[in-house]
C-alpha cells in the first residue's frame, strides 16, 4: 500500500467522525437537560414532603396538587431524555463500527464490504435521527408542561 492509498483510506475512515462529533455534542446537550429534569424532580419531591409535614392550608393543598400533576410529566420527560441519550450513544457505536467496516472494506477491496460499510454508516445516521426525534418530542412536552403550570397559577385567587 503506497502513501497516497493510505492517505485516501484514512480520509474514508474519518468521514463518519463528523457525525460522531455531532452525536457527542448532542449527547452533552441531552445529558444537561436530563440532569436539569432530574434536579427538578428531586426539588419537587422535597417540596412536597415539606408541604405534607407543614400545616395543610388551601395554598399548600393546591401546591401539592400542582406537584402531583407535574411529577408524572417530568418523569416521562426524564425517561425520554434517557432514551435519547442511549440512542445517541448507540449511534456513536454504529458510526465507529462503520469506520471499521470502511477500513476492512478498503483493505480487502471487495465490493460486498463497500456495501456493508455504506449500510452500517446509514444505520448509524438513522439511529442518530431517532435520538434527535426523541429530543424534539421531549422539547415539545417541556413547553406543554410549562403551559400547564402557568394555567394553574393564573387560575388561583389568593387572598392576602
Amino acid at each position: 500500500m503506497n502513501v497516497e492509498t493510505a492517505s485516501r483510506l484514512i480520509q474514508l475512515i474519518l468521514a463518519p467522525s463528523v457525525l460522531v462529533t455531532a452525536c457527542g455534542i448532542l449527547i452533552g446537550s441531552v445529558l444537561s437537560r436530563y440532569a436539569a429534569v432530574n434536579d427538578r424532580v428531586r426539588e419537587l419531591i422535597r417540596e412536597r414532603l415539606g408541604l405534607l409535614r407543614a400545616d395543610r392550608s388551601a395554598v399548600s393543598t393546591e401546591r401539592i396538587g400542582e406537584i402531583d400533576a407535574q411529577l408524572p410529566l417530568l418523569l416521562r420527560r426524564h425517561r425520554m431524555l434517557q432514551s435519547s441519550s442511549v440512542t445517541l450513544y448507540v449511534a456513536v457505536m454504529v458510526l465507529v463500527m462503520s469506520m471499521i467496516a470502511i477500513a476492512v472494506g478498503a483493505i480487502l477491496g471487495t465490493r460486498p464490504w463497500g456495501t456493508i460499510s455504506l449500510l452500517v454508516f446509514l444505520a448509524g445516521t438513522m439511529v442518530m435521527i431517532a435520538g434527535l426525534a426523541i429530543v424534539a418530542v421531549e422539547t415539545r412536552m417541556s413547553h406543554d408542561a410549562l403551559l400547564l403550570e402557568v394555567g394553574r397559577i393564573e387560575g388561583l385567587h389568593l387572598d392576602g
